[in-house]
């Protein structure tokens, strides 16, 4: 697996855990990963993130029955 893609796997690692661990804001799970990956991984970060949220949405327009 190149480099890039393992530094992305682990992006997203970190943003799971101090979201669903730590108890982080979005913001400030971002700027963990600024300051940690920098700034390449704090853009994926925030796609993963927006890509989370239209699941959401998709998700809340067919309710369970």
């Amino acid at each position: 697996m190149g480099k890039l893609k393992q530094t992305m796997i682990e992006t997203e690692e970190i943003l799971r855990d101090c979201l669903d661990n730590k108890g982080m804001t979005n913001m400030q799970a971002l700027e963990f990963i600024l300051r940690n990956k920098g700034y390449m991984m704090y853009e994926f970060a925030q796609e993963l993130l927006m890509s989370w949220r239209k699941e959401d949405e998709n998700e809340s327009d067919y309710p369970m029955p």
